[in-house]
């Protein structure tokens, strides 16, 4: 979904228009989920999460995701107990004459969704059909099939394949837990991928399949059927596997960090670009950033005179800069002015060709020859998706930093994926630890918002400035402070030296700058807590279970990203609980800091003794 700026009322904490909500607790037979206005979420039995989500899908011709709300309608119980019975919903695609309907329902222990698509007019998109997210498994764990390439046992690869995992497939068993679970599809083939790739921490299985011709075209009355049957098996003496969820409503910090943090990544802010009064930087200031990320686009006239202005900015704060720069290929003119120009001002520049995802080896290559004995060093890799650089396969011989933007809503702006993405950090910063082959990583900019709109095809691409100045409707939440927080989290343990967050100076993140005046939003408060982090024994609480944070020995900062109320607690060695008192970040203090419905950052200290 693109980047769009807030409009009209928005709810403070979730950043979501009216009548978008967290979805309602629904139950068919033995199957338990929450019907939202994305599809369905949390699918499983008996508290374990067996598929994450179940939706319909449709992407327009540049690949964007236009809304697709649902609405739902329930029949009468048709039986005893506490099921809900069948249920129906309906939705139409956002610009597109399109309308998908369908039901929920279980027939004996199989759970049955349909969709129907109808179209009312003639319609080309890149991607029309279900899709079923999985949660991801152990390297090696055995999918079960009936694929078209005759491949009946896939197996799991190590690492993020940027390629489909199976095609051409209308049944699939997977291992969740201890549970088998069947998938079949009537109305079309499955294909599978490795959403970690575009920042997700998920499988999906979708149709149909990549290989197929795009455009696809609907003519005006046409109708497409589809439906997927859900069936669970508990085998005898299976051990649990990673991927099963329990949800529940009492977090042990503790336990749930696991990864010690070897050192405190300094966080940088993007800046999109412009001077600052005085008043707005004295504010930054309490932010203790490390470094500034900003833009230069050698196309634009007036370049130059807009590098003056950022750096200047950097220098007030007293950081060093760090830029993306949109060259042209084979511009040795303008390089060599930007050398000139930022000379002992800019630790790093990544450098990039008018529409290209990656930094390409001409372009690096002519930097490092004009850049020499300036202490720039060269920045290569990909501005938009670790898909990118994962299909690219290698960077330039000419980098000295590798980089990896990270885009929470870029692939799917839903609340499923914002909280849980974070949970894909590890594995992307693994593969592009790899790629680099020794060479320092820097990530970022990282933020809700794609950065860069780098994927779209010629023709459609937004104009590089506009989309580094792009805001999202999240920014100002509740949530945003919330998620920096997570994806912090998240990275700290990996040992990257430098995390550069997105959206944060200039109205994009951090606060509202008018008139040289800065009027800050949760995001703030969330950065001046992570700043003031003590870089002792400190452990990364993983993301999961709705919560992600960093745990020291007398105190914590957590991060809560769901609705339903859950409780912070933490043991000691002997597991005895330890008594917890604490300051909600982003809300007035007072109340129950242990009791916490999100989004919400918490500050937690501990009692030494459980008495």
């Amino acid at each position: 979904m693109s980047p769009v700026d807030p409009a009209g009322a928005v709810d403070p904490l979730w950043g979501e228009r009216p009548g978008e909500g967290p979805g309602t607790a629904w139950r068919a037979g033995l199957w338990e989920m929450a019907l939202t206005d994305h599809g369905i979420e949390d699918l499983g039995q008996n508290g374990q999460v067996l598929a994450p989500r179940v939706f319909f899908s449709v992407r327009d011709e540049s690949w964007a995701t236009p809304p697709l709300r649902l609405s739902y309608a329930t029949a009468p119980a048709a039986g005893a107990g506490d099921d809900g019975g069948p249920v129906a919903f309906a939705g139409s695609v956002n610009g597109f004459p399109l309308t998908v309907t369908g039901t929920v329902a279980a027939v004996g222990h199989v759970l049955v969704v349909t969709f129907v698509l109808e179209a009312a007019g003639d319609v080309a998109v890149a991607r029309v059909g279900p899709c079923v997210l999985h949660d991801i498994g152990h390297p090696g764990t055995v999918l079960a099939t009936d694929a078209d390439d005759g491949r009946n046992q896939v197996e799991l690869p190590d690492g993020i394949t940027p390629h489909p995992i199976v095609s051409g497939y209308r049944h699939l068993e997977l291992l969740v837990g201890g549970t088998v679970l069947r998938i079949d599809l009537t109305g079309g083939t499955f294909e599978m991928e490795d959403q970690r790739n575009w920042g997700d921490a998920t499988l999906k299985s979708y149709c149909p399949p990549l290989a197929v011709a795009r455009p696809l075209g609907l003519r005006a009355g046409e109708r497409r059927s589809y439906a997927l049957r859900f069936a669970a098996d508990q085998p005898s003496a299976t051990p649990a596997h990673r991927g099963a969820r329990v949800l529940s409503s009492r977090v042990d910090l503790a336990r749930l960090a696991q990864r010690p943090v070897p050192f405190l990544p300094r966080i940088g802010l993007t800046h999109p670009g412009g001077e600052l009064g005085d008043a707005a930087l004295e504010k930054l200031r309490e932010l203790r950033a490390g470094f500034l990320h900003f833009l230069v686009d050698l196309g634009d006239a007036q370049w130059a005179g807009l590098l003056g202005a950022d750096l200047s900015v950097a220098a007030a704060l007293g950081v060093p800069a760090v830029v993306t720069l949109e060259s042209p290929q084979g511009d040795g003119k303008g390089l060599a002015r930007f050398a000139e120009l930022a000379a002992g001002a800019v630790d790093t520049a990544f450098v990039f060709a008018p529409g290209s995802a990656v930094t390409t080896d001409a372009l690096a290559d002519t930097a490092r020859a004009l850049f020499a004995g300036t202490g720039i060093r060269i920045g290569a890799g990909s501005r938009g998706h670790f898909a990118s650089l994962n299909l690219a396969g290698r960077v330039p011989d000419a980098a000295e930093v590798v980089a990896v933007a990270l885009a929470g809503a870029a692939h799917d702006d839903d609340r499923r994926a914002l909280t849980t993405g974070p949970s894909s950090y590890a594995a992307i910063v693994e593969g592009a630890r790899r790629l680099a082959e020794g060479r320092a990583l820097y990530l970022g900019p990282i933020g809700l918002a794609p950065t860069f709109d780098s994927w779209s095809p010629p023709g459609r691409a937004m104009p590089v400035r506009r989309a580094f100045d792009a805001s999202h409707r999240r920014h100002p939440t509740r949530f945003g402070a919330a998620w920096a927080v997570a994806a912090y989290a998240a990275l700290a343990p990996l040992g990257v030296e430098r995390l550069c967050l997105a959206g944060t100076i200039g109205g994009r993140g951090a606060g509202a700058v008018t008139a040289g005046r800065f009027s800050p939003f949760p995001l703030f408060d969330a950065l001046r807590a992570l700043g003031q982090l003590d870089p002792g024994t400190t452990r990364a609480l993983l993301p999961g279970n709705r919560v992600a944070g960093l745990l020291g020995e007398y105190g914590a900062l957590v991060a809560v990203l769901g609705d339903a109320p859950i409780e912070l607690c933490r043991s000691d060695v002997a597991g005895r609980d330890l008594v917890a008192s604490g300051l909600r970040l982003l809300e007035p203090a007072g109340g129950d800091a242990t009791r916490v419905a999100g989004p919400e950052v918490v500050a937690l200290s501990w009692r030494e003794d459980a008495s």
